[in-house]
């Protein structure tokens, strides 16, 4: 696991769990605490449990846990009568677990091993990270054990104190766990020193909202240090330069729209909660009246709308169910700045003593407290009108019922129904449809249908009634035709003057062939083409051989009978070379060899050297010298 984190149970519900023990006033033999170790990397986890028993999976796809910043875990508290659970985070979950009994237990992700928190206090740590290197050491380090706070487990609040600091501007977060994952505030938080030497005190609230103030002392031994006050502002007292605060806050001024006309805040105030218990005292979901959804900061449907009477943001809801309810109000839909119960962090607590009841919760922007009215639902008698009985419903007598919530104050009484008078009508069947009679009610119109069999085909066996092509068949008097029979031809072939026929049935396959002079077979000879009747003796006249194309050493070919005609176009022959045969310029073909060089022999200063084309082999030979004399230089003997 990320730490040791064992923690005494005692302190631990002391400290952390206030909201679950004092607000929703239920005891530890009624829920399971259940931790979850996010080592995997989770930056948020559902809690999904259910009875093995009974398999109620009525908690999917899971309930939102908490976030502990100053243990850097998660929990929820799983109701007794539940067994299993499974942790997701959205795209991944756990295998199927057994909730263990017992209170304060961790579920390591990463050993799937469960755990009890017990022992030593092992925090979070909080390190102040900003933009001085004067007065942090290094600039934006959260990696500095420097500048580490100092944590109060009675009060859940983390302290830096800074001594003797120069005068300047500053700004800073408080980072967790030496990472900038997590960091309060979510903007830098600015302060001034105006005195060198002063004092800076820099706090971090984790059970009010991580809420970050500073407070900054001049030098005690100063004596002419005089408060320099700014003006109080909707959310801040008088202030002095070194941090001293005297007077209260102004507090808001809205407009009838919700926007404060002097410092034009602009609150989105939206409520978000849960069910706790039935009317019969069991934890259930599905009754939540705050929508389908619980615990959620950002649905508007439960946005508090401003009343410029009472100065108050409100919200009302009807038909609430009877029950116990916990919620908080969310500002800007982000739970980084919630309120519950006087204002702390602890849930506000609803109790609904009937069903169909009206819950009104009020905020006040200015103390940042909300308040809930519960007020009973009282029948609004209507009348239920009476029901005509129908063939097939049941009709009603007259009745009562509440015209606000719905319920029934005196039940109707049924009348049966009068049952069907049907009439019949008939569509006669055919060889191959099926018939049907149609029964129609007189009273309603209501119907149904008997299907009559088809009558199937009669064929006349006395004659052909069909002659096709694929044969001959006896047919019915609908024109449906019998298995076809194959034609028994007279003949294999017509002639010229008697057709091919079926003796059977006398249909003709083949017509009679008649006289046939077809001038349609291509003849040729080395002058030319022409046409011959296939029938007779008849001929087209000669036409001679055109189109393509000779080459060097193929005559062209007509393009009507493709027979060779003319002569070959011959060889363009080009000179042999030393390197090369005599060679066609026209279709690249060769005769004999390549002529070979003519060498002369290699001189002192000149390769051997083909003297037709100035081909060169090997090098030069290079000078003989003789010994320079007296009177001579070096001389080339050669």
């Amino acid at each position: 696991m990320k730490n040791t984190r064992k923690i005494l149970i005692a302190l631990l519900v002391l400290v952390t769990l206030l909201v679950s023990v004092f607000a929703i006033n239920v005891s530890a033999a009624d829920t399971t605490k259940v931790y979850v170790d996010n080592d995997a990397g989770w930056s948020t986890v559902n809690c999904y449990y259910w009875n093995s028993s009974t398999s109620a999976d009525n908690t999917w796809p899971g309930k939102a846990m908490t976030y502990d910043s100053t243990l850097d875990l998660y929990y929820y508290e799983i109701p007794s009568g539940y067994d299993m659970c499974i942790f997701n985070n959205g795209s991944n979950q756990t295998a199927d677990l057994a909730v263990p009994t017992g209170d304060a237990i961790v579920f390591n992700n990463s050993a799937g091993t469960w755990s009890t928190l017990g022992g030593e206090v092992v925090y979070a740590t909080f390190t102040v990270a900003g933009n001085s290197t004067a007065l942090f050491g290094t600039s934006w380090d959260v990696a500095n054990t420097a500048n580490d706070m100092t944590y109060d487990s009675a009060t859940g609040i983390y302290t830096k104190v800074y001594t003797k600091v120069p005068a300047g501007s500053y700004a800073f977060k408080c980072a967790q766990n030496h990472s900038w994952t997590v960091a309060y505030p979510s903007s830098d938080k600015n302060f001034t020193v105006s005195e060198s030497g002063s004092t800076v005190t820099i706090t971090l609230n984790t059970m009010n909202n991580n809420e970050v103030l500073v407070t900054v002392e001049p030098p005690k031994d100063d004596p002419t240090h005089t408060h320099s006050w700014s003006d109080a502002t909707c959310t801040a007292p008088q202030t002095c330069s070194c941090g001293q605060t005297q007077g209260e806050a102004l507090g808001h001024s809205f407009d009838d729209n919700g926007l404060c006309t002097v410092c034009s805040f602009n609150p989105l105030y939206i409520v978000a909660g849960d069910v706790m218990k039935d009317s019969s005292e069991n934890y259930v979901e599905g009754t939540n009246f705050f929508g389908g959804s619980i615990w959620i900061a950002t649905d508007e449907n439960n946005k508090l709308s401003y009343n410029p009477v009472t100065g108050l943001f409100e919200k009302t809801y009807t038909g609430v169910l009877k029950g116990e309810y916990h919620f908080k109000v969310v500002l800007n839909k982000s739970w980084d700045t919630s309120y519950g119960y006087n204002g702390t962090v602890d849930n506000c607590y609803i109790k609904v003593d009937s069903d169909n009841s009206t819950v009104t919760i009020t905020f006040n922007p200015n103390t940042n407290v909300p308040e809930v009215k519960v007020t009973a639902h009282v029948h609004t008698k209507e009348t239920i009108p009476a029901v005509d009985a129908t063939c097939t419903s049941a009709g009603s007598t007259e009745g009562v019922k509440c015209s606000a919530c719905g319920e029934i104050l005196t039940a109707p009484t049924e009348i049966p129904a009068t049952g069907h008078s049907y009439d019949a009508s008939t569509e006669a069947p055919t060889c191959t449809e099926t018939g049907l009679t149609t029964y129609t009610c007189s009273a309603c119109g209501d119907s149904y249908t008997e299907t009559i069999e088809a009558l199937g085909h009669t064929f006349d066996e006395t004659q052909w009634g069909y002659k096709g092509a694929d044969g001959h068949a006896h047919t019915c008097s609908c024109g449906a035709k019998d298995a076809i029979n194959t034609h028994t031809p007279n003949a294999d072939a017509p002639t010229e003057d008697t057709a091919k026929y079926c003796v059977d049935c006398g249909y003709v396959i083949e017509a009679a062939l008649g006289h046939v002079c077809n001038i349609s077979e291509l003849k040729y000879d080395a002058d030319g083409h022409w046409y011959k009747c296939t029938g007779c003796e008849a001929t087209s006249e000669k036409s001679a051989h055109t189109g393509g194309e000779a080459t060097c050493i193929e005559p062209a070919k007509c393009t009507t009978c493709e027979q060779p005609y003319g002569k070959a176009l011959g060889h363009s022959w080009t000179d042999a070379t030393c390197t090369a045969p005599k060679t066609c310029s026209v279709c690249g073909a060769t005769d004999g060899e390549a002529l070979g060089h003519s060498w002369t022999d290699a001189t002192c200063t000149a390769p051997k050297t083909c003297s037709v084309c100035g081909a060169t082999d090997g090098e030069a030979l290079g000078h003989s010298w003789t010994d320079a004399t007296c009177t001579a230089p070096k001389t080339c003997s050669v």
